[in-house]
């Protein structure tokens, strides 16, 4: 069997991924689908809408034949390190080729970028040097670099390095590259909705820009918002405007309950159905009665529900630091994706009972992003700590130039023997099934079905969704099975061990 992979968040899914399956498996002449999925927390640096095995039972119900999590290390990670984790589990996994949507649309122009960025010529990296000694941000650094190399037209590679699906694109080819990895990668146009785009409403202001000064941020990436329009025959948006309208569905529900003044429930239920009805429009047909299902139970998470324990665990940090502003700077420094600028800010700024989305305001400047913080922010709930030795952990300089933002220059996060060392099973069909017999005696590493006896392997997983559990129990009272008890879903036949009714 010929597969393709598909590294992806599901976060929800919807119309534009089931657009992204099928031209992924015209374009690579593949007969089966493995998607490599992030867990319960996502790549912009929050939690899933909804849990992870919600997600990958969406997706195989509604084609997917079988459904990977990417390890929370390299879910949560920068956009470089997310791009290899689901590069290195495909690998792996036995996959040939992988596909993804661009702007730009035209693999070779992508290529020629990674080509660059994979090897690092001598000429590069002394543009890059000099170029970061005259204080502009790295990405802007880097894309001067290439330039001076004349690989293209300037005006070109501009356009190409502004847009965040070529950016993740050219990472996924890099990945692919520098790993020597006999995967082939295919890459096809994204068209309609920009990058993020939302629903607008005469009432609420719009979407934040990501581009700043002309040049995206690397640090402003997400990994999973598919974003497309209204091919004619399907209904089709972007992640972001579902997430926004689930947003308004209970923010509509907590306004009728708080409302002083005499709304009926009928106007409350007419509200709210219309926006579920305009939310249900853009999901596969396939998923709907799931999506619902979640819905009624444990669904929506935002980052805000990790308020509590975001401050429990600053509180504890700072006490363990014996309340010294230096030594609390150097304790933040050990996770991943904090160096001492932002753990200096973050600091500075901590006050008692934060909430997540005001702090993250509080904190940002020009040097510290809003979803690099959140990223920090949830390393430090989940426990991501730095690979790095402790004397490593030093604001980044690069001839005397300083990189301020981790994020911004991923590469130094990123370690040579940092390798995906197991692969979970969340969900497949009799197709993906018949796929897994097929490779799992060459797979180079654990495929796992059972998680009694991985412990080890899995423990930063199982304390993610330990976490987001807890935070399941707290707003919706929904007791969900811990990842010991957790079964395989399997297309019409439900989850295997104590979930087989479901």
């Amino acid at each position: 069997m010929k597969a393709v992979g598909l590294i992806t968040e599901y976060n929800p899914l919807h119309n534009g991924h089931m657009l992204h399956l099928q031209k992924s498996l015209e374009m690579a002449g593949a007969d089966v689908s493995v998607a490599v999925m992030s867990g319960n927390f996502v790549q912009r640096g929050e939690p899933a809408v909804t849990d992870k095995y919600t997600r990958a039972r969406m997706a195989v119900d509604s084609g997917v034949n079988l459904v990977i999590e990417l390890p929370i290390e390299f879910a949560m990670g920068s956009a470089e390190k997310f791009a290899t984790g689901g590069i290195l589990a495909l690998q792996a996994l036995g996959v040939t080729s992988v596909c993804f949507g661009s702007e730009c649309g035209h693999i070779r122009r992508l290529s020629e970028i990674a080509d660059v960025l994979a090897s690092e010529p001598d000429k590069y990296q002394l543009a890059l040097k000099k170029e970061l000694k005259k204080g502009v941000s790295f990405p802007v650094a880097r894309e001067n670099a290439i330039a001076g190399l004349h690989i293209m037209d300037e005006s070109e590679l501009h356009e190409i390095l502004s847009s965040p699906n070529n950016i993740l694109a050219i990472e996924y080819i890099k990945a692919i590259k520098r790993n020597a990895c006999t995967i082939t990668p295919y890459t096809y146009k994204r068209e309609g909705m920009a990058y993020n785009a939302v629903f607008e409403y005469p009432d609420e202001p719009d979407a934040e820009e990501d581009n700043q000064g002309g040049y995206l941020d690397y640090s402003t990436i997400d990994a999973g918002d598919d974003i497309y329009a209204d091919d004619g025959t399907t209904l089709l948006a972007s992640s972001e405007a579902i997430r926004k309208e689930l947003r308004r569905y209970y923010h509509t529900i907590d306004t009728f309950s708080e409302s002083e003044e005499e709304v009926s429930y009928e106007e409350m239920l007419a509200k709210t159905d219309e926006i579920l009805d305009n939310i249900l429009k853009f999901i596969p047909e396939a998923a709907v009665d799931i999506f619902k299902e979640a819905l009624d139970k444990k669904m929506p998470v935002f980052k805000d529900d990790f308020n509590e324990i975001f401050n429990i665990k600053m509180r504890g940090l700072i006490k363990e630091a014996s309340y010294n502003k230096k030594e609390a700077v150097a304790l933040l420094c050990r996770y991943e994706g904090i160096n001492p600028d932002l753990a200096n800010r973050m600091i500075n700024k901590y006050d008692r009972n934060y909430d997540i989305g005001d702090y993250i305001e509080a904190v940002k400047d020009k040097s510290n992003t809003y979803k690099a913080i959140s990223r920090a922010i949830f390393r430090i709930i989940l426990d991501i700590k730095t690979n790095k030795a402790d004397d490593d952990i030093v604001i980044q300089e690069i001839d005397g130039a300083k990189v301020f933002d981790p994020d911004l220059n991923p590469s130094f996060l990123i370690s040579d023997e940092e390798q995906i060392n197991y692969l979970r099973i969340l969900a497949m069909d009799d197709k993906g099934k018949e796929y897994l017999n097929q490779i799992k005696k060459t797979c180079p590493v654990p495929l796992i079905t059972k998680t009694a006896g991985s412990e080890e392997l899995i423990a930063a997983d199982v304390y993610a969704a330990d976490l987001y559990n807890l935070i399941l129990w707290d707003i919706y009272g929904e007791n969900m099975q811990n990842e010991f008890q957790k079964g395989i879903y399997i297309k019409g036949r439900g989850f295997t061990g104590s979930e087989a009714s479901d």
